[in-house]
């Protein structure tokens, strides 16, 4: 009897801390306004142009506004720039991925610290995965906009059992060499 409890105890852990990350991820992507959230996604599918491209217009400017004044790359850039019109998104540098894996401090708003924000990765499907830094209410918008636009459209319910396929990384960035 004993030996056939150590034999599904691996398994009996597994289950349990699947459970417990199961229950942080749902706690992760959605809370008491996640239906709200996803009402405002849909309510935008029947917007006309002209309320389209006034609220694009806003949001640009809130995004172009606070990136040159908090996130420390663009601050920097912008006070050593001799072009200071950085209210037009084509005087805004280019990046490339290699500059976020550099230093990937840099671009965090200096409204958070690292630790209070949730860190993602991209998987590297171009050759270089990146490391993000999302705070958690833009991890419920992201999952609020693909219950809208996604399981919606498909009749899936947010309580349906549902996976998407992705991939996990295996060795950290930096690392040069296979595993």
């Amino acid at each position: 009897m004993l030996e056939n409890i150590y034999n599904i105890m691996p398994y009996f852990i597994k289950c349990i801390m699947a459970t417990v990350k199961g229950g942080y991820l749902n706690s992760l992507r959605y809370d008491i306004k996640t239906e709200s959230r996803i009402q405002k996604y849909i309510d935008r599918e029947s917007w006309d142009k002209k309320k389209w491209d006034a609220w694009i217009v806003l949001r640009l400017q809130e995004t172009l506004y606070n990136a040159r004044n908090n996130i420390p790359y663009y601050k920097k850039y912008w006070d050593e720039s001799r072009e200071k019109k950085y209210e037009l998104l084509e005087n805004w540098p280019i990046l490339v991925k290699e500059d976020i894996n550099k230093c990937p401090e840099l671009f965090i708003d200096k409204n958070y610290n690292r630790f209070q924000l949730f860190n993602d990765h991209t998987s590297g499907t171009t050759g270089t995965p990146l490391d993000l830094y999302i705070d958690y209410d833009s991890v419920k918008e992201q999952y609020a906009l693909f219950e809208a636009r996604v399981k919606r459209k498909y009749n899936i319910s947010i309580t349906d059992p549902w996976a998407i396929i992705g991939s996990q990384r295996v060795t950290p960035i930096a690392r040069k060499n296979p595993p």
